[in-house]
């Protein structure tokens, strides 16, 4: 950077400060703070070291895994909220919150069955 301070990226250890931050689920602001950089310069060192950038999405994008994972375990189990969380999420098209209008009376009678089948799996573990 011309006429700037000299940068604090170090190739060999920013990049796994970073992924190790990302994958314990810091959002980009806390990992700034950790580095004791800017957000500004976090998204500049992602632009300029591919390898950075790398590294955090990469450890997001396993951290997400895990979550993702945990979630689908506790829908199997039948946690009712983890079960309706999901189908909004993964089938938007058949569980939004504002059904359309065509399907609505379907949808509900979909859910009437999805839950009694979960209450009643739950009740026999």
């Amino acid at each position: 950077m011309a006429g700037g301070r000299p940068s604090k990226y170090d190739p060999e250890l920013s990049p796994i400060l970073a992924g190790g931050y990302a994958k314990d689920g810091l959002t980009e602001s806390e990992i700034a703070a950790k580095l004791q950089i800017s957000v500004t310069t976090l998204n500049t060192w992602k632009r300029e070291f591919p390898q950075f950038r790398a590294a955090i999405k990469t450890s997001k994008d396993a951290a997400d895994i895990r979550v993702e994972q945990s979630l689908y375990k506790r829908a199997l189990g039948g946690d009712v909220a983890a079960c309706i969380f999901w189908l909004k999420n993964r089938r938007r098209d058949k569980w939004r919150e504002k059904p359309d209008p065509g399907t609505s009376e379907e949808n509900l009678a979909k859910i009437d069955v999805i839950m009694k089948r979960i209450t009643d799996d739950a009740a026999s573990v």
